[in-house]
């Protein structure tokens, strides 16, 4: 098969399969919008490689099917939970404990306004600098990036940006099932959401803009299926103006660091990923580094010590340990590739969809442990197109908050329901 050939089957598979989901009910539902999204970037690394720059920039390379026949349902067998799990097919949703969760909400509340006021200096520094880009080369020039004026603050910022994206799924269910403290909730869901955003326009990080619009996006097509049509047109129209001042900042940041090339770096990042896992590291990688490049966190806990200490000296060791430039994507399958090898991916795989879909019964019945569980699962895969986002130790931290409050809302389960 050409080149060509290769990229469109590639790109085709996640496409019919979309296409499928969507026809078997006619309607819009998760796993149609993980497989489109999908098919997107898998279209866009054919863009990619038919841009213009593309032999200039990386030369001439060799594709092979292989690659993307183990790629390709490795991947499916994690989105196999939301591929399994209908959202349109649910008929009742769980209430919550109103008092339990008010009070919850307040904490979480208090902690996200304390880091908006302790961040305001760096995000403000990042707004007003004169060129973006190289605002934040200079950041990650750093060895450790500093924004708080004390440990207790790095400590509190940290520990919230393992929960972040825990706390937007708590802020969503919540304002959905439940019917007094509508003003705070709403406040609450808009301060959740907000907070990544601000959080690393500090760093001047376009990838965590457009992910969290994304993620935004997965939880209004999860939950719409509870929203009447006044409601789904009001969000749509949310949407639209939270994508505007996104999309400037894509630009600008993008204009600021790469100048002429930003379209270009646009199709890059958009497909590389298909186009790295195929070229430079299905027959490239030579070692697997079992825990210790993406899960430093938990060997900290268990006082086991890490072979560097800064960024650069990661991408360095990674590099040997590998045999492949660890700097590029290869989407969150490559990144386990590393870790734990194409087998042990494999294992991870069927481990862990056989775990959450045993969870997820009965399927039409929505609980906010299912709803974290799965909207975790969709962060990860959305992210999951570009590298594996649960890494270092705000990722690590994910894990960890994921897995606390998915058995901390099971402990205080009401049982009671709201029907479709």
């Amino acid at each position: 098969m050409s080149e060509l050939q290769i990229l469109i089957f590639n790109a085709a598979v996640f496409s019919i399969l979309a296409v499928y989901h969507y026809w078997k009910n006619r309607k819009l539902n998760i796993a149609f919008y993980i497989l489109a999204y999908y098919s997107i970037c898998a279209w866009g690394a054919l863009l990619y490689h038919e841009h213009e720059l593309f032999h200039y920039m990386r030369g001439r390379e060799t594709y092979s099917i292989i690659p993307f026949l183990y790629l390709i349902p490795v991947i499916l067998l994690f989105a196999y939970p939301i591929i399994r799990y209908d959202n349109t097919r649910i008929t009742r949703i769980e209430t919550l404990n109103s008092n339990f969760f008010i009070n919850l909400v307040w904490i979480l509340l208090f902690i996200q306004i304390v880091l908006y006021i302790i961040l305001f200096p760096s995000f403000l520094k990042a707004i007003l600098s004169s060129n973006i880009g190289d605002y934040r080369n200079d950041t990650y020039d750093e060895s450790e990036i500093v924004q708080f004026p004390n440990y207790f603050f790095n400590i509190l910022c940290r520990l919230y940006m393992g929960a972040r994206n825990v706390v937007i799924l708590i802020a969503a269910y919540g304002l959905l099932v439940i019917k007094t403290h509508r003003k705070l909730l709403k406040i609450f869901l808009v301060t959740s959401l907000c907070f990544p955003v601000y959080m690393f326009t500090a760093y001047a990080s376009r990838a965590v803009m457009i992910m969290t619009f994304f993620f935004l996006v997965f939880i209004f097509v999860f939950l719409s299926v509870f929203m009447n049509v006044g409601l789904k047109k009001k969000i749509v129209s949310y949407l639209i103006l939270i994508l505007v001042p996104i999309s400037s900042a894509f630009i600008l940041i993008s204009n600021s660091r790469f100048g002429n090339l930003a379209t270009y770096m646009f199709y890059r990042y958009l497909g590389e990923s298909f186009n790295n896992y195929n070229t430079h590291f299905f027959y490239e990688l030579k070692g697997n580094t079992w825990g210790e490049a993406y899960f430093v966190f938990f060997r900290k806990l268990m006082g086991i010590s890490s072979n560097f200490k800064t960024t650069r000296e990661k991408w360095e060791w990674l590099d040997n340990i590998t045999g492949v430039d660890t700097h590029v994507f290869y989407t969150f399958v490559g990144g386990l590739n590393i870790e734990f090898g194409f087998v042990g991916t494999i294992v991870i795989g069927l481990l862990l969809s056989f775990f959450i879909v045993k969870k997820m019964r009965p399927y039409n019945i929505l609980t906010l442990p299912k709803f974290i569980a799965l909207g975790m699962l969709a962060y990860t895969l959305i992210n999951g197109v570009f590298f594996f986002v649960l890494q270092g130790d705000w990722g690590n931290l994910e894990i960890l908050f994921t897995l606390f409050f998915c058995f901390l809302f099971s402990k205080y389960r009401t049982r009671k329901y709201i029907n479709k």
